[in-house]
């Protein structure tokens, strides 16, 4: 499970001759570099969302999305900052095999609630259970949200814990290729399999806006604006400020 890249927005440079330059030509879709900016003459810019038709001249990876603009005009002793910070997280997730049903495992958050990965949350007590194992710490298992299955942590019959046994097709691939299962030590009976641990990227991008200047003291001072891709923003004068995640 990954997401596809996709770009909502592209800048547009304005300059003092009221001219501009964007970083697509909006009849040919033709891309201009952010080293073709003539800083010496740029007094505003800008962050656009393409339209539908720029969008397809463009490529595959830009959306058209109903979402504002953003503009910014520069003050002469002002330097501007803007670029495209691109988040690509690792996480895991649960998926049940029963319903497909996709969602993230994290205790003490709010159930159903939309974590950075995009997926619902559950963590309350209906939504797992645990057995002690025998060196006095709990096991822990989910339970599916919209379908109520789970893994058994122990035999169902002999409520004895499984044994992890090698897969006999598997015995001689290399170890990230051999292939497990669950089986009681007592009965011989195998687990069944209903939920399952996965791990995905996600893709995200942050759009800054803002603007630099050097005080009389020699300090700097900035301000930033961090745009999502929801057309949503939060605002801070610390460049490495962690911007939340995007509205789903």
């Amino acid at each position: 499970m990954s997401e596809r890249l996709s770009i909502p927005y592209f800048w547009i440079a304005f300059y003092n001759d009221n001219t501009c330059l964007p970083q697509y030509d909006l009849e040919t879709g033709k891309k201009n570099e952010w080293k073709d900016i003539d800083q010496s003459r740029l007094v505003k810019f800008g962050w656009f969302p393409f339209s539908e038709k720029l969008a397809q001249k463009v490529g595959s990876f830009a959306v058209s999305k109903h979402i504002p603009y953003f503009i910014i005009r520069l003050k002469p002793n002002q330097r501007l900052i803007a670029l495209r910070r691109e988040y690509q997280p690792f996480f895991s997730f649960s998926h049940c095999l029963k319903c497909n049903f996709n969602w993230q495992w994290i205790p003490k958050i709010n159930d159903g609630e939309i974590g950075d990965a995009g997926l619902p949350i559950y963590g309350s007590e209906k939504y797992y259970y645990s057995e002690i194992q025998n060196n006095g710490k709990p096991a822990f298992e989910v339970i599916c949200p919209k379908c109520g299955v789970k893994n058994d942590l122990k035999c169902s019959d002999c409520k004895v814990w499984w044994n992890k046994t090698e897969d006999e097709k598997t015995k001689d691939e290399p170890v990230e290729k051999k292939i497990y299962y669950l089986k009681c030590p007592k009965c011989g009976k195998t687990r069944e399999t209903n939920t399952i641990m996965s791990a995905a990227r996600s893709v995200r991008e942050i759009f800054l806006l803002g603007w630099q200047e050097t005080l009389p003291d020699g300090k700097n001072k900035k301000m930033l604006m961090f745009i999502h891709t929801d057309g949503s923003v939060e605002i801070s004068d610390d460049f490495n400020y962690q911007a939340s995640c995007d509205a789903q």
